[in-house]
């Protein structure tokens, strides 16, 4: 996923001010604007980095201390932020194993497992806070079984 950072950069005795958008791979460009103060300015230097590199799709804008940052809007990039208490649901899994303390998840694909393990150690966190003790087990590590097939502990 790219991340685009714009900058102000202010007029000189020479020069108008202007906007250079850029990214981690050393893509930039730079353009002349009068509206390097607002948001319109950097959207604009964003979108002129998108045209330039060929790049579709709909940008979420951010601010950073030197001015803005943008990220591409992937469904598949999405991070839920639950509140504090809330306990989460698991993706429903192939089988399940039992234990005191914990339980284990299995999942056919490492991506369900890895969801799995972000909803797990959440969980964990609200389920310590209450007074649970998980022993020597790690809820959230995921396990690749033998079959293929990824475990992952579960509070």
């Amino acid at each position: 996923m790219k991340a685009i950072t714009t900058k102000v950069y202010p007029s000189t005795e020479t020069k108008s001010s202007r906007i250079t958008a850029s990214d981690l791979d050393g893509n930039r460009i730079s353009i002349r604007s009068d509206l390097s103060t607002s948001d319109d300015g950097h959207d604009m230097a964003a979108i002129a980095l998108c045209r330039k590199k060929n790049w579709n799709g709909v940008l979420v804008r951010g601010a950073v201390k030197e001015g803005n940052v943008y990220v591409f809007l992937d469904d598949s990039a999405l991070v839920q932020v639950p509140k504090a208490d809330q306990l989460l649901p698991y993706p429903e899994p192939l089988r399940t194993r039992s234990g005191n303390k914990v339980a284990w998840n299995i999942y056919a694909s490492e991506e369900e497992a890895r969801v799995t393990s972000r909803v797990a150690v959440h969980n964990a966190s609200i389920k310590e806070k209450q007074g649970y003790d998980f022993g020597f087990c790690s809820p959230g590590s995921i396990k690749k079984l033998d079959s293929g097939e990824f475990e992952v502990c579960i509070p």
